[in-house]
């Protein structure tokens, strides 16, 4: 269900950001005028996107791996593999986002410098929520691979042993 929302909502950020970066062209090349807002939010969106959209390529099994050493593993072996490798990136993602969350609350106070033009000073958003992407998509990705642990955890002890988590592409998927 997460990975539900977070595509549309990957899908709608992608949509402004190109809809924003479409018009600041047209204005500029066509009419020699340019919004000072436009390329800031369109770094911020693109920020947001690219956290989220690691959380997707996860869960999609898209993220690059080297599968050669565990697909030559028995299933069990693959899937205690697969718990290790997992609750490492999972404690490596936790203190990246805890320092993240801390840099963006230290940092975060002040308003977004081109949106005070389009906003006003006091309506513009801080830079906090720009700051907080990493975090959000650290812990969105720590969550999924947490999940993924629990997954071969059960898995062992039903006692399966066919190779888990292939898709039908031959590749290794997401766990």
């Amino acid at each position: 269900m997460p990975g539900i929302v977070a595509k549309y909502l990957l899908v709608a950020l992608i949509s402004v950001l190109l809809l924003l970066l479409g018009c600041q062209v047209v204005l500029r090349y066509g009419f020699n005028i340019g919004l000072i807002w436009v390329e800031e939010t369109s770094r911020i969106l693109f920020i947001w996107s690219v956290f989220l959209g690691l959380f997707l390529s996860y869960e999609r099994g898209e993220i690059p791996a080297v599968q050669l050493f565990q697909d030559a593993l028995p299933a069990r072996l693959f899937l205690v593999s697969k718990m290790i490798i997992n609750s490492i990136c999972i404690v490596f993602l936790i203190i990246i986002a805890y320092y993240g969350y801390t840099y963006a609350s230290r940092i975060g106070g002040q308003p977004i410098p081109s949106l005070i033009f389009l906003l006003g000073e006091d309506n513009a958003p801080s830079m906090f929520w720009v700051n907080i992407a990493l975090p959000v998509g650290f812990v969105l990705l720590a969550a999924r691979m947490g999940f993924d642990v629990a997954r071969c955890a059960l898995l062992l002890l039903s006692g399966s042993d066919t190779h888990p988590f292939h898709d039908e592409r031959g590749g290794g998927t997401a766990l």
